[in-house]
C-alpha cells in the first residue's frame, strides 16, 4: 500500500516549516472523510518574496553651515525650526545671516561693479520675492536698481544700508530648510569655519545599506515598504543608489594574512506619504526590499503541502466532505503561501489545511 507522509519540515534547498506529521491510505483506498481540519481555497495571486534590512529616517540634503567670520552668537535657529527664504538662520554680533533661494553658494561680496554672474541673479530674484523689486530686473548684472533694492532690504533687517552684500550676510540654498541640529548656543564665541547649524530639506528620506551581494535588489525606482516604529507601513521607492561600495565592519584576519571585510552599498528611499512619517531625525526603521515577484500564479498555504514518501509533493482537494490527493509541483514560497504548477488544480478549489 502506497502511503504519503506529512512532515513538519520539508527541505527545498531551505527548510520549509509548518507541515503536520501524518499518514494516509493510497488512492485505491476509500477517500477519507474530512472532519476537524480546515480548508483554504486555491488562489491566483501575486507572490512577492522580500528581504528586510534596517534603515534610518533623516531629513534629505543635510549640510553643515559654518561661520564665515569670528564673532559672538547672538541668535540661532533651534533644532526643528523650519527657516524660510528671507528669514535669519543665525546672528553673529547682532548681524543676521539670511537664507535666500539659489543653487550657487555665496562666495563673494556682491556690490556695484562686481562682474556679472548667476549669484547676482539669485540675489535679485530673492529681493523681488521679498517685495523689493520696484524697477529691478532679474539678470546677472549688479545695477543701481540692485543696490537700491539691497538698501531697502537692509533697512528692513535693521542693519547698515550699504547697498552691498557680504558673504556673511546670505546663505543661498535651493529650498527652505529644517534645522536638524544646532552646534552652538547664544553667547558662544566662534571662529571662522566653526560649525553652527546642520540643516536639511523639510522632506524626510530613509537611508539603508545592503551587502554588495544584494545589490541587485536596489533597482532605481523599485517599490519598497518602510515599517516605522509602532508597526505603521509606508510605501517608498528607491531614489538613489550609491556608486561606490564601502567597507563595513571589522576585517577578520586569517592565518595566511588574508582579510575578509564586508562591503555594503548605500541607497536613499523617497517616501510616498510624508504625513505618516512624523518621527525624529535618525529614527531606525525596517525596510522590506522585493527580491522576487511571481505575478498571477496559483498558490496554496504552505501548511497544505504533503511530502510524498517517494518524492515530490501533493495537496488534498476537499469536495463534498471527502478528500483526494493531487500531485503538484511547487515554485516560489512567499508570505506563507507556495506557488503550485503542473497540476489539474483550478482557482477556487478547496485544499485541506491540517489543524494545528
Amino acid at each position: 500500500m502506497r502511503r504519503l507522509l506529512l512532515i513538519g519540515a520539508v527541505v527545498l534547498g531551505t527548510v520549509l516549516a509548518g507541515v503536520a506529521v501524518a499518514t494516509r491510505a493510497a488512492e485505491s483506498d476509500p477517500a477519507p472523510t474530512v472532519k476537524n481540519d480546515a480548508t483554504a481555497p486555491v488562489l491566483r495571486t501575486d507572490l512577492v518574496d522580500t528581504k528586510t534590512v534596517t534603515g534610518t529616517v533623516r531629513f534629505a540634503d543635510q549640510r553643515t553651515l559654518t561661520a564665515v567670520r569670528a564673532g559672538t552668537v547672538t541668535a540661532v535657529a533651534s533644532a526643528g525650526t523650519v527657516v524660510k527664504a528671507g528669514h535669519s538662520l543665525y546672528s553673529l554680533d547682532r548681524m543676521p545671516t539670511v537664507l535666500l533661494r539659489g543653487s550657487v553658494p555665496m562666495y563673494r561680496t556682491l556690490a556695484p561693479g562686481v562682474p556679472d554672474g548667476p549669484d547676482v541673479a539669485q540675489l535679485e530674484a530673492g529681493l523681488r520675492a521679498l517685495g523689493h523689486g520696484a524697477g529691478l530686473t532679474v539678470d546677472r548684472r549688479f545695477t543701481a536698481a540692485t543696490a537700491r533694492a539691497v538698501r531697502a532690504w537692509q533697512a528692513r533687517l535693521g542693519v547698515p544700508a550699504t547697498g552691498s552684500v557680504g558673504v556673511e550676510r546670505v546663505v543661498f540654498l535651493p529650498q527652505d530648510v529644517r534645522v536638524v541640529a544646532a552646534a552652538v548656543t547664544v553667547g558662544a564665541r566662534v571662529r571662522p569655519a566653526a560649525g553652527l547649524l546642520t540643516v536639511g530639506s523639510t522632506q524626510r528620506v530613509v537611508t539603508i545599506r545592503v551587502d554588495v551581494a544584494d545589490q541587485h535588489l536596489l533597482g532605481q525606482g523599485a517599490e519598497v515598504t518602510v515599517r516605522l516604529p509602532g508597526g505603521v507601513d509606508v510605501p517608498a521607492r528607491i531614489d538613489e543608489v550609491g556608486l561606490v561600495a564601502a567597507a563595513d565592519g571589522t576585517a577578520d584576519s586569517a592565518d595566511d594574512g588574508g582579510t575578509d571585510v564586508p562591503a555594503t552599498i548605500s541607497a536613499e528611499l523617497g517616501l510616498d506619504d510624508q504625513s505618516k512619517v512624523q518621527v525624529p531625525d535618525q529614527t531606525p526603521v525596517v525596510v522590506a526590499l522585493r527580491s522576487q515577484t511571481r505575478a498571477g500564479v496559483l498558490s496554496v498555504p504552505v501548511e497544505a503541502l504533503l511530502a510524498m514518501r517517494e518524492g515530490g509533493y501533493a495537496v488534498e482537494v476537499v469536495q463534498a466532505g471527502t478528500a483526494r490527493t493531487v500531485p503538484v509541483r511547487v515554485g516560489m514560497f512567499a508570505g506563507g503561501r507556495v506557488e503550485i504548477t503542473d497540476s489539474d488544480l483550478t482557482e477556487g478549489a478547496q485544499v485541506r489545511v491540517p489543524a494545528s
